[in-house]
């Protein structure tokens, strides 16, 4: 019986005030916390190119080192995420197995 070789691996994503958001009014703050991972190993085609998808998902994310927010946004704020990467690598597939 055959079975699909590629599967969505689940994982976890730390995010330690790596990445800075600045919005045009001058409010300033760090994303602090983990989200939950899913890496989908099947390849989509788009133009010709390969692509595989990274999702990020939860509600795990806080905001941390806050300025100029006027109070629009706090340190401690719950941050909920749902997003989806599109990932190419040099070779065309990324497989876990």
């Amino acid at each position: 019986m055959a079975t699909n070789k590629l599967h969505r691996v689940a994982g976890t994503m730390s995010f330690n005030n790596c990445v800075l958001i600045t919005i045009s009014n001058g409010c300033t703050f760090t994303i602090s916390g983990f989200s939950t991972v899913f890496f989908d190993e099947a390849v989509k085609t788009v133009g010709g190119v390969n692509y595989q998808d990274l999702y990020l998902t939860g509600n795990t994310f806080t905001v941390a080192n806050a300025t100029g927010c006027a109070g629009a946004v706090t340190n401690g704020q719950t941050i909920t995420v749902s997003a989806v990467f599109s990932v190419q690598s040099a070779d065309g597939l990324i497989d876990f197995q």
